[in-house]
């Protein structure tokens, strides 16, 4: 069975409502992706990791959330998530603590964090995702 995540090429499950780049016209997408009422549906993993890395720069720059912590308790809030295991798996696979202050114009914290959301949302990374997506998803988003 394919992930909701990796069917959507929508990485980190983001809500559907927002005009991103590279969103699939409905009319191109597949039956499965019809059906989705929750998320948004990209076109390509590069569109979805794209919005994705956005979506977390823009909790820096709107929110001034600067730890793991911060962000995760944001993007997985607890009435959804086991937000305290999702935070600690998040902080452990970047290389941090929960509390420690973060870099989000850092690109490659910023690989690390959107790969360790990836692996979260979808339970796995491979065979589902590469990392050349996740880099030109970081090249959209400016990095």
């Amino acid at each position: 069975m394919i992930p909701r995540s990796v069917r959507n090429f929508n990485p980190g499950n983001i809500n559907s409502g927002e005009p991103w780049q590279g969103l699939q016209p409905r009319d191109r997408m597949n039956p499965d992706q019809r059906t989705e009422t929750r998320f948004a549906v990209f076109s390509s993993p590069e569109w979805g990791f794209g919005a994705l890395i956005t979506l977390l720069r823009n909790y820096k720059r709107l929110y001034s959330l600067n730890t793991v912590a911060q962000i995760i308790a944001r993007w997985a809030p607890p009435n959804e998530n086991d937000t305290v295991a999702y935070k600690a798996a998040v902080a452990r696979e970047c290389g941090v603590t929960p509390d420690q202050v973060v870099d989000a114009n850092d690109r490659s914290f910023m690989f690390h964090l959107a790969k360790a959301i990836t692996r979260h949302e979808t339970g796995l990374w491979e065979p589902w995702w590469h990392d050349s997506d996740l880099n030109k998803g970081l090249d959209l988003a400016g990095y």
